[in-house]
């Protein structure tokens, strides 16, 4: 009897023992689902930093995959990439197969420009995840941005064959087709107003036609213009090759029998890519005219942050007197492609590379001038862009002799 009675009184004793156990395993499950539901929450409300201190706070308790996928993402969002990587990768090392795991490594690597990261990662999620759309979007998305446009379009065209309803994959395969049309025609009408009317309303127009040839892009351009009271045409040449991924250059050749043009014009320049979305470059321009001539040095720096583009780019002659210099800043904000912007645009001294200034001569370097230019570009339908632009100038126009001007520019272009 006393050894039954131990045994039910240990039975009694264990399943006490479990019951408060099992308890206390439902509180911390209540407790887990509340906080990370709470999280989400300040997630979503973009209170970024009380849900980040949440979940820095559980997992310093206990490792738990959703707080650590939500930590990632939120690392992610605030472009901390680096720290959202550490976090993916952990993840991923503990559930390697885990869909949204891979799905937002994928993301950390198109946000921050590691494309080429971003299809390894792809191919990961395909290699677990066969055909799946999702992956498939993306890696056609980062091949695009390597400019690998016909391997995206045949991915797209998949996608687009089995569910004609994904949108994303329609927009993005309409912007590929747009990106490899090759022909591009413009004709853009410039007017240049003066404080009192004098001198007399300046006009140029010039039309131009630019065709991609491998990886070369040319561009043909005959500007006629109208000032001083005498008119003349001028024959301009552009291209732009491209030698690598990261190394392209600029070549431009012009020439007029006009004496408002310089007799003989060329540029020539050196792009490359830096770090941080940084892009420079290093380059000169020479300007023949009727009696003169000028070398001009030039170079350009410039990054792009989110939707937005801002550049610096000074002109440096050399005179008899020293050194002479002009500077150009802009900024432009792009909204849903690249022929969708606003910009600002603000220029100290005359740019020889202003098609609405043309340099009659040389002395023009030698005076002090403030503009401020706002431009327009949009697309007109499929193939269609337009582009406008007003400009206010302080000019001198003589030593210590100061006039402004008002200048209007509109152009339209067809791709096909």
């Amino acid at each position: 009897m006393i050894k039954i009675a131990s045994i039910l009184f240990i039975a009694i004793i264990l399943l006490s023992n479990s019951n408060l156990f099992s308890q206390k395993m439902d509180q911390d499950s209540l407790n887990h689902n509340k906080m990370i539901v709470n999280a989400k929450e300040l997630a979503r409300q973009n209170k970024w930093t009380e849900a980040k201190l949440i979940c820095i706070s559980e997992l310093q308790k206990k490792y738990y995959p959703d707080f650590a996928l939500l930590l990632g993402r939120l690392y992610s969002w605030e472009k901390h990439y680096d720290s959202a990587r550490v976090v993916f990768n952990k993840l991923f090392e503990e559930q390697f197969q885990d869909y949204d795991v891979i799905n937002s490594m994928i993301d950390v690597e198109l946000w921050s420009g590691k494309y080429e990261e971003a299809l390894k990662k792809c191919n990961i999620g395909l290699s677990f995840f066969e055909q799946n759309e999702n992956f498939l979007f993306k890696k056609a998305k980062g091949l695009s941005f390597l400019e690998e446009y016909n391997d995206s379009k045949n991915i797209l065209e998949n996608i687009l064959a089995k569910n004609p309803n994904n949108n994303d994959a329609v927009i993005l395969l309409e912007s590929i087709k747009k990106k490899t049309l090759k022909n591009k025609i413009t004709v853009n009408y410039t007017l240049d107003y003066f404080e009192n009317n004098n001198p007399s309303a300046w006009h140029l127009l010039y039309l131009q036609y630019s065709r991609r040839i491998r990886n070369n892009n040319l561009i043909a351009r005959v500007n006629a213009a109208s000032r001083f009271n005498k008119a003349g045409i001028q024959y301009e040449v552009d291209m732009y090759p491209k030698f690598s991924k990261n190394f392209y250059g600029y070549l431009n050749l012009g020439y007029s029998e006009a004496v408002i043009f310089p007799k003989f014009r060329t540029g020539e320049e050196l792009y490359f890519k830096l770090p941080k979305a940084f892009e420079g470059s290093i380059g000169i321009r020479y300007l023949k005219f009727q009696s003169s001539d000028v070398l001009i040095y030039t170079c350009y720096l410039g990054k792009y942050f989110g939707n937005y583009w801002a550049s610096v780019r000074p002109f440096i002659s050399k005179k008899q007197t020293g050194l002479s210099s002009s500077w150009t800043v802009m900024i432009r904000r792009y909204f849903s492609t690249s022929q969708n912007y606003i910009g600002l645009k603000y220029t100290y001294g005359n740019s020889p590379d202003d098609r609405n200034n043309l340099l009659i001569n040389t002395d023009v370097f030698k005076l002090n001038s403030n503009s401020i230019k706002l431009e327009f570009n949009h697309e007109l339908g499929k193939y269609w862009i337009f582009g406008s632009g007003i400009t206010f100038e302080n000019e001198e126009y003589f030593t210590a002799k100061k006039r402004n001007v008002l200048t209007f520019e509109i152009g339209l272009s067809r791709i096909f």
